[in-house]
């Protein structure tokens, strides 16, 4: 089944394919196994990724109500309706830059390649890994038996959320908040 932008993804397998081949040298691991990924299986992990950016609290709220993907958002204004009116004449005049904010809409597609370019090359290295890194298990001992667990490792959250790389983060960092008023 195709990709449906603006439904289940932010970019078209041929948007992913452009972006990948403008920013990585053809002789990148990373490059090669999407390379070497059929279509389908592109369009699987673009549509995976997209999912999991999604499960994400970012700032702001969804640029119109009822769009079922994250993206394109609008940031709260902190301040209030006041400030709101008084600075309109100016973003409407293009005097102002609204915090030099854009709708983000940009940064996820970037985030959404990254995080299925990555998820496409060490996916099932960190699926294995996760199985026993999301339950916690940091270590064992042969005798007498010992477990350690960690259940606050970054990366056992990480993996929980599906984000295979820190790239996704660093990409949508405008956007990610730790706002229980962010919707």
């Amino acid at each position: 089944m195709a990709l449906v932008i603006g439904k289940d993804s932010y970019v078209s397998l041929e948007e992913a394919e452009l972006y990948i081949s403008e920013n990585y040298i053809s002789g990148s691991k990373v490059r090669e196994k999407w390379n070497s990924l059929s279509n389908d299986d592109k369009e699987v992990l673009l549509r995976t990724s997209c999912r999991d950016l999604n499960n994400i609290i970012y700032d702001g709220q969804k640029l119109k109500v009822g769009q079922p993907l994250a993206f394109p958002r609008k940031m709260n204004n902190p301040v209030g309706i006041a400030f709101a009116l008084y600075t309109s004449q100016f973003i409407d005049n293009e005097l102002y830059d609204s915090n030099g904010r854009s709708d983000g809409l940009e940064e996820a597609k970037g985030a959404q390649i990254e995080n299925a370019l990555y998820h496409g090359y060490i996916g099932n290295a960190v699926e294995e890994q996760a199985g026993v890194n999301i339950k916690g298990l940091t270590s064992k001992k042969a005798g007498p038996i010992a477990e350690s667990y960690d259940i606050n490792n970054r990366y056992n959250r990480q993996a929980l959320r599906g984000i295979y790389t820190d790239k996704v983060y660093s990409l949508l960092r405008d956007w990610i908040c730790d706002s229980r008023f962010s919707i």
